[in-house]
């Protein structure tokens, strides 16, 4: 019985471990299907942040260059900014100021 043992120890060893390695192979592999489907669909909703940022960016570098170009227009958006022009009133800027 000893000698029977082993002889086929190893070689039920090797088995063993290699039907673990086909096992964990075929699970990975599936488990990286997966992860590259999750990083995928990440990739696309950065890619959809960064287009919705991009235009926001260029807006905001537009009313910079407006609001460097004219002074009355950085006054009118403060005060609509901080709600001191009611609804219907129109800004008028006094030339004195």
């Amino acid at each position: 019985m000893k000698t029977f043992i082993k002889s086929y120890l190893p070689s039920f060893v090797f088995f063993l471990s290699g039907i673990w390695l086909w096992y964990s192979t075929v699970y990975d592999v599936q488990d990286g299907k997966r992860r590259a489907g999750e990083i995928q669909r990440n990739i696309f909703a950065h890619q959809k942040q960064n287009e919705v940022m991009a235009l926001e960016i260029e807006e905001l570098r537009t009313l910079v260059v407006e609001i460097k170009n004219n002074p009355q227009r950085m006054e009118e958006l403060a005060r609509r900014h901080l709600q001191m022009i009611k609804p219907g009133e129109v800004f008028i800027l006094p030339s004195g100021e």
